[in-house]
This record gives structure tokens, sequence and C-alpha cells, in this order.
């Protein structure tokens, strides 16, 4: 009887147009952060727990209109994985060193799933860095309550989640703009 040689898993290629750029926050972590370019104003996508690579088919769509960015958090992927350092707040905080070490200002953020929290805080703390918030199958009805999600525009017309049962999350007063059911 014939015995067939046992296959192996096909090895991972990274195919997509983009360069790595290793960023370092928290004076010691470095991330991951993948740079599709383009042209326009930044686009800045933010993963759950899986690396910004989830991204590579969809990115490289919209790098005619946008500088695309892609960044992977601490602990996941490519990217560093130290003892501490997983709150909310500290993905905020990366986030932010990011912006700084990239210089973007007026980005859009957009985020998956648990990404949503970061996205929510950061605009919160950082709302003159961003032109708008996407939350791509976000947590956040659970956050903000039984299946709403409540969004503001804050005086420089920018939209964010604002405050709204017990998130812990205030965003500048303004007018609300959209509350949907989840």
């Amino acid at each position: 009887m014939a015995q067939t040689a046992p296959q192996s898993a096909p090895t991972w290629r990274d195919s997509s147009p983009h360069q790595v750029r290793w960023i370092t926050v928290d004076s010691s972590v470095k991330l991951e952060v993948l740079d599709w370019a383009g042209s326009g104003p930044p686009f800045v996508l933010l993963a759950c727990y899986l690396s910004t690579h989830v991204y590579d088919e969809f990115a490289p769509k919209l790098t005619d209109q946008s500088h695309v960015y892609g960044m992977t958090r601490r602990g996941i992927g490519a990217s560093d994985k130290p003892a501490t350092g997983y709150s909310v707040q500290q993905s905020a905080n990366d986030l932010f060193e990011v912006f700084n070490s990239l210089k973007l200002q007026h980005a859009l953020l957009v985020g998956h799933s648990c990404a949503g929290q970061v996205l929510t805080m950061f605009a919160a703390q950082h709302a003159d860095r961003l032109r708008g918030l996407v939350y791509f199958d976000n947590h956040m009805s659970a956050v903000v309550g039984v299946g709403a999600a409540v969004v503001t525009r804050c005086d420089r017309g920018v939209r964010h989640a604002r405050r709204c049962r017990g998130c812990g999350i205030d965003a500048p007063r303004g007018e609300d703009v959209a509350s949907r059911p989840g």
C-alpha cells in the first residue's frame, strides 16, 4: 500500500503593498504600524485582538483617497508583548504616541470590535486630532447600554461617543447627531 507524505501547512506570505514601521511607545514597547501610503487625509485602522494585517486586502482600496495606516496593539501579532499595559487607557495612550510619531492630524480613526473602546477613549481625550470615527462590528452597545450607540458632534465637528449609562467617557458638549438601536 502506498503511503502519502504528510502535507506541510502553507507558509503565510505578506503580499499586501505596505511598509512596516516600528514605533516605540511607553518608553520601550515596539508596535507594528503598517503604512499603505496613499494620497489624502490620514485613515488609521485599529483591530481588536487581531493583527492589523486583518486589513491587508481592504486597506489598499482606500489609498486613492487617504493615506492609510494600521496599528497592531501591544500583545498582538508582531508588536511587543510586555507583562503589563493592557488597559483601554494604555491602548489610547499608545495610539496617541503613534499619532505623534507619524505627525497625524485630522485622521479618520477606524476600529473593529473591542477596538471601539480605544476609539471612544482616544476621541474623548484627543478630539482635536480627529476628523471622525468609524466603528466596525463594535461592542460599544454592551458598554453604552442595551443595544444603543450614542454619537455626539463636538464644537470642532468631530463625531464621537459621549458618556452614557456608565461607559465612563465624557466627550465635549455638542449636538447629538445619531442614536441607533444595536
